[in-house]
């Protein structure tokens, strides 16, 4: 199959976009890979399947501040992480 006939392999390749925010070009990349079928249903010779998407499986994470002068108790804040990252 296309990786653009599957529902989340967009949602899926945003999440990994999110996840490399530091390089300017993964977004253009992504789709680029997508579109040009980089992402599409490969197989072994002996048959078996290739996972060949992006993906990146998000969660969110709770972070502690040591207590300091702004927060004298501390604090705890929550960032959205992301585990399960694959790249094709």
């Amino acid at each position: 199959m296309r990786a653009t006939q599957y529902k989340d392999t967009y949602s899926q390749a945003e999440r990994f976009i999110e996840w490399d925010k530091s390089d300017p070009f993964t977004r253009n990349r992504v789709y680029s890979h997508i579109a040009n079928g980089l992402c599409d249903d490969k197989f072994t010779p002996k048959g078996e399947p290739i996972d060949c998407r992006y993906k990146a499986d998000s969660y969110l994470e709770t972070r502690k501040i040591a207590p300091c002068a702004a927060y004298p108790n501390g604090g705890e804040y929550h960032v959205t992480a992301y585990k399960n990252i694959q790249r094709p």
